[in-house]
């Protein structure tokens, strides 16, 4: 009916605004779309409207807000037996607690993600359950097993030509060398993501290179290539309202002009 098509226009609307990185107008559309999906009764709108709301709210480092939108997506998903949904709704959660510093939580919702993406085939999921998994094991102290489920992910992405979560990919193991002191290939890591993400209009993710390539540089004791990467990062994190990345780019900022 027309309420429903008007309802997926603002969620649709809702996420190229997220794309764009513009954070305010994400919100209203998307929270537009779900209150008239609620008045419709369709769950699986308002699920996805919820999530899309969450990661709106996780990009802003509300972690409560974002947490509550993902468990009430979460809850409706498996209600309508949504199978695809619900391991989507098991990542951000996991996600979420990895953000909040609650590991346990953080694995058992990845776990049980990557076994519903694993039973339906679905090779995109299991790729990135792995790269999320790769930066909760890097906060564990563990660059074995990041490099590992780094490795997983990559070769998922490679087969099916996922290039977006190949980008996300190459971040996360420019991360991992980046730990293991390789600085050298953590850079030709970093460089790949860059120009993937920029071809892929990927503004976020980019900003967070930038922001780690900017902290590795601080590592190498090169303040001035920090200073240039951390410029970059931190002029699209404010645009975005990432607030929370903000903050982390200031610190780092002021610790290099130190």
């Amino acid at each position: 009916g027309e309420k429903g098509s008007l309802a997926s226009l603002a969620v649709n609307i809702g996420g190229i605004y997220s794309d764009l990185g513009d954070v305010d107008s994400a919100m209203r559309f998307t929270k537009e779309g779900l209150e008239l999906f609620k008045k419709m009764g369709d769950k699986s709108g308002t699920a996805t409207a919820l999530n899309n709301i969450g990661n709106a709210y996780f990009d802003m480092g509300v972690a409560d807000e974002a947490l509550k939108c993902y468990l009430e997506a979460y809850a409706l998903r498996s209600a309508i037996g949504d199978r695809y949904g619900t391991a989507m709704s098991l990542l951000n959660i996991g996600d979420e607690y990895s953000d909040m510093g609650e590991p346990g939580k953080a694995l058992e919702h990845y776990d049980r993600g990557l076994a519903i993406f694993t039973e339906i085939g679905e090779k995109r999921g299991v790729a990135h359950v792995c790269t999320s998994m790769v930066e909760f094991h890097l906060q564990a102290g563990d660059t074995g097993k990041a490099l590992e489920c780094a490795n997983r992910a990559m070769e998922i992405c490679l087969e099916i030509g996922a290039r977006f979560e190949e980008a996300m990919t190459r971040h996360m193991l420019a991360l991992v060398y980046r730990k293991k002191k390789d600085f050298t290939t953590a850079a030709e890591e970093f460089d790949k993501a860059i120009t993937m993400f920029s071809e892929l209009k990927g503004g976020k993710d980019l900003a967070k290179v930038y922001y780690h390539y900017g902290l590795m540089s601080m590592e190498k004791g090169d303040a001035a290539a920090a200073r240039d990467w951390l410029s970059k990062a931190m002029p699209m994190f404010e645009k975005m309202g990432m607030k929370s990345w903000t903050e982390k780019g200031k610190t780092a900022m002021s610790e290099a002009e130190a």
